[in-house]
């Protein structure tokens, strides 16, 4: 079964067709392999979760070029869940 047919309605055109399409293209490029599930961090070779890691993935991709590196505040608030 084509994951569309669980839809309430179809897609008008236009901007929602499109990005059904790309949904769709994007679901069927998936393979699951039938294997326990576990946890991998693809930002390491080593498959291990570090902060260092996502400091870095922050400083490469959404941060503007300095010459300084980001300074990480280690504090966060109790009711802050960063991985939500």
């Amino acid at each position: 079964s084509n994951v569309t047919d669980s839809f309430r309605r179809t897609p008008r055109g236009g901007a929602e067709q499109q990005q059904l399409d790309e949904m769709v293209t994007l679901i069927n490029s998936i393979s699951l392999a039938h294997m326990a599930d576990r946890m991998c961090w693809d930002l390491e070779s080593s498959g291990e979760f570090s902060v260092a890691s996502v400091r870095k993935m922050i400083d490469d991709i959404w941060l503007p070029r300095l010459d300084s590196k980001t300074r990480w505040i280690k504090y966060v608030p109790i009711k802050i869940n960063v991985h939500a």
